[in-house]
This record gives C-alpha cells, structure tokens and sequence, in this order.
C-alpha cells in the first residue's frame, strides 16, 4: 500500500506556501513526526514552531533521514501556520512571575522579549489574578508612572484569580488579533517596546 499525508489538505497548504519543491514523500516523513508530537494534527496541548522544529530535526537525525535543514524548517512552519489557521492549536503563552513588586516593568518586559524570541509571535493578551494587578496599579500610581496604562493598550488584560499571586501568562491567540496579517515578528523588540521604555 503507498503511504499518504495524513491530512491532503495540509499537503496541499504546504505546497501552496512553501517556495520551494517538496515532494510527497518529504512531505509525509515530515508529516508524520509534527503528528507524533502532537498525538494528531488535532492536538490538546500547545507547543509552539521553535518546538516542533527541534522536534522533528531530532527525530530525523535519530532515524537517519536527510531532508535538506531549510527545506525541514519551510515544512514545518507551513505545517504550523496551516493547523494554527484551522484553528487547530491552542493559543502560544508563557508564564511568568513578578519577584519584586517594584520590578515589574523590568519583569514584564523580559518575559515579553523572551516570548517574541522563542515564539516569533507578540503576546496580545496578559492574563493574572486581581491582587496582581491591584499591585502594579498601585506601585504604578505611587511612582506617577503611566506604564500599566500602556500595558492596557498593547496587550488585552484578562483576570484569572486562579493564578497564584505574582504569577501572569502572557498569550498570543489569533482570536483576539485585529490585524488581518500573521503577527510575525518583523521588526526590531526595541520598537515594538518603544512606549514601556
């Protein structure tokens, strides 16, 4: 019997987005380490590209395949990009935690740097618990500082009073992006910061 994607329509995604030639069979190799990794192309759990990359280089290095590195990583991130637009993964986020209440914004802007880099993606939504956030409000207004406002205008905040004091997660969700295009990271973190600095 002659293997086949898992998922045609995939193929056809892949084949549409990536620029160079990938053949079926570099295709269903691929293919089927993204769904090992995931259990389907309909997973519970989220991983983000930078994960699944590594993932299948290491899968492919132990089994002793060779399919050109920038070929590998055009696949996967098309294969990643099409389960994210099917709506298929769940949303990108990262956990941090303030350890000093009069470092948050430090804080705030290190994890949101760290996402970017390992994500590729800005964080849009900034969830934590009320006490949390009645502590940056109120070391915000003791030092008359508008940085939590700008917090508000960039990221959308929702409260989560399960999360332990101090602790956030950062998340990008494509739900609760307004821009119509991939919110790829194309430009420089400083400018993207400019109004916390």
């Amino acid at each position: 019997m002659k293997n086949e994607p898992i998922n045609k329509d995939a193929f056809g995604y892949v084949k549409l987005h990536v620029y160079i030639s990938v053949s079926e069979d570099e295709f269903i190799t691929i293919e089927k380490y993204v769904a090992e990794m995931h259990n389907s192309l309909y997973r519970n759990d989220s991983y983000g590209d930078a994960d699944l990359r590594r993932f299948v280089h290491q899968k492919l290095t132990e089994e002793n395949v060779f399919i050109e590195q920038s070929k590998v990583d055009a696949i996967v991130n098309a294969l990643y990009d099409y389960m994210f637009e099917k709506g298929n993964l769940l949303s990108i986020d990262w956990v941090g935690k303030f350890d000093k209440w009069c470092d948050w914004k430090q804080t705030l802007l290190d994890s949101i740097s760290d996402f970017i880099l390992f994500h590729e993606y800005i964080p849009n939504i900034i969830i934590m618990s009320d006490h949390t956030k009645s502590q940056i409000e109120f070391i915000s207004q003791m030092t008359a500082n508008a940085d939590y406002e700008n917090i508000k205008e960039l990221l959308k905040l929702q409260i989560d009073n399960s999360l332990s004091d101090k602790y956030f997660i950062l998340l990008y969700s494509l739900d609760d992006d307004d821009d119509d295009d991939k919110p790829y990271v194309k430009y420089p973190i400083d400018r993207m910061l400019i109004d916390f600095r």
